[in-house]
C-alpha cells in the first residue's frame, strides 16, 4: 500500500511516499530545490553507510522533469520529539554514543545538519540516522550533530514557553557529557548562538533548524540556563 509520508515538509518540494508492501520510501521532486536536496540526502546517506561499512541500498532515477529515489524501510521506530528532554534522556545518550563511536576523531568533521530526534530511528540499542537533506561534507567541529541534539531536544518540546529547571539542568548534563567527549568550548559556552550565526552564515532560516524557533529575547536566558549559571 502506498501511502504521502511527508508532503513538501517545511517546504523542501519533496513529496516522500511510503510503500508498506515493497517496504520502501521514495522521494520525489521536479524542483531544483528538492532535487538539490534529494541528491544531497544521497551524498550524506553514502557517507554515513561507508563509515558504518553497510550497503547502500538507495536506487536513484529521473523521468522528464522529476527526480526520485527509493530506499528500504528501517526497522525500528522514531521517538517523540515533543516529550521532555527528561523523558528521551537515554534514547538522547544512545545518539550521542552512537555518533562518538562511528565518527572520525578530527577536529573538523561532516556534518548531518539537522539531528534531532525525528531523524533518528531506534531499535532496541542500535542507532540509524536518517535524512541527510541539510548533509555538508566540508562539515563543522567535531561534536556540532550531537550538541545540535541535545538544544534541539530542549527547544521542539517547549515551543511557545520556558523550560523548567529540571530540563535546563538534563541539557547541562548532556552539554557536560560532549564538552568531555571532544565536543569544542566555542559549542558548549554559546551553543544557540552558535548554531544561529551557524546557519545564518551559509543561508539557511527556517522553521526546520531549531534555534530559529527561540524568541529573539529569550536566547540569552537559553544560553545562560543550559550552562546552568546562577
Amino acid at each position: 500500500m502506498l501511502s504521502i509520508l511527508r508532503n513538501e515538509s517545511h517546504n523542501n518540494k519533496i513529496l516522500t511516499l511510503l510503500d508498506t508492501y515493497e517496504k520502501k520510501i521514495y522521494k520525489i521532486s521536479n524542483s531544483n530545490k528538492g532535487k538539490k536536496l534529494i541528491l544531497n540526502h544521497l551524498l550524506g546517506k553514502k557517507w554515513y553507510l561507508k563509515i558504518l561499512n553497510l550497503q547502500n541500498n538507495t536506487e536513484l532515477n529521473s523521468y522528464k522533469k522529476y527526480l526520485f529515489y527509493s530506499e528500504d524501510i528501517i526497522d525500528g521506530r522514531i521517538i517523540n520529539y515533543n516529550n521532555s528532554i527528561i523523558k528521551n534522556l537515554k534514547y538522547i545518550y544512545l545518539a550521542i554514543d552512537h555518533y562518538l563511536k562511528v565518527w572520525p576523531k578530527k577536529k573538523i568533521v561532516p556534518r548531518h545538519g539537522d539531528l534531532t530526534l525525528d531523524n533518528i530511528i531506534f531499535k532496541k540499542n542500535k542507532i540509524t540516522f536518517i535524512d541527510w537533506e541539510n548533509f555538508n561534507l566540508s562539515g563543522s567541529k567535531y561534536g556540532f550533530d550531537i550538541a545540535y541534539l541535545v538544544v534541539s531536544s530542549l527547544i521542539l518540546p517547549n515551543i511557545g514557553k520556558i523550560p523548567d529547571k529540571k530540563e535546563f539542568l538534563a541539557a547541562n548534563e548532556l552539554m557536560n557529557y560532549l564538552l568531555l567527549n571532544g565536543l569544542s568550548e566555542e559549542i558548549f559556552l554559546n551553543p544557540i548562538k552558535f548554531f544561529l550565526n551557524y546557519y545564518k552564515s551559509i543561508n539557511i532560516s527556517n522553521k526546520k533548524i531549531t534555534v530559529f524557533l527561540i524568541e529573539k529575547n529569550k536566547i540569552d536566558f537559553y544560553e545562560k540556563n543550559i550552562l546552568f549559571i546562577n
